[in-house]
């Protein structure tokens, strides 16, 4: 995905960066014909206050070539994951200025492109002691399984550039 100028006007432009995962659509929202591959990725600066979240599209069997929706889908978060369950899309993010340390968020839409903030803080970074305490971020839910959520996520504690994963 290149970068447009809105993605990199930030005084630390990191362009596009952090791309969710992918999920395979019937149909588009931005105007392309069949089954798509469906994204959303961070854009702006990297930790800055203009983080923001975009959307793009690639045909099935593509997903090399991405048509981007130009303005963003959610302003002031980065680091994006997305499930689907039924026909309800449920993003987890990060809020800027401080990705890695600031709680998941959690967005819900119907269509991929608008979105409704449900929670700001459905899990926040660990207290003293705790294997989290400095940042967490990689916030990605992976299963359902009778009824239960769970995500996988990266933290990291004081004295060491050690990243560990964990489950919530």
């Amino acid at each position: 995905l290149p970068a447009l100028t809105v993605d990199i006007s930030a005084v630390f432009s990191a362009g596009t960066y952090q791309l969710s995962n992918i999920l395979v659509e019937a149909s588009s929202q931005l105007g392309l014909s069949g089954p798509v591959l469906a994204a959303w990725f961070s854009g702006g600066s990297n930790g800055g206050s203009t983080a923001n979240i975009y959307y793009a599209e690639s045909p099935v069997g593509d997903g090399i070539n991405w048509t981007r929706k130009v303005a963003e889908v959610i302003t002031g978060f980065a680091n994006p994951f997305v499930i689907k369950n039924g026909s309800t899309y449920y993003l987890c993010c990060q809020a800027g200025p401080t990705q890695g340390v600031t709680p998941i968020a959690l967005y819900t839409s119907t269509d991929r492109i608008n979105w409704v903030q449900q929670s700001t803080t459905i899990l926040s970074k660990g207290g003293a002691g705790a294997w989290d305490e400095v940042f967490f971020f990689d916030f990605q839910p992976i299963a359902i399984i009778n009824g239960t959520w769970y995500a996988l996520y990266t933290g990291g504690a004081s004295g060491g550039n050690v990243l560990s994963p964990g489950l919530a």
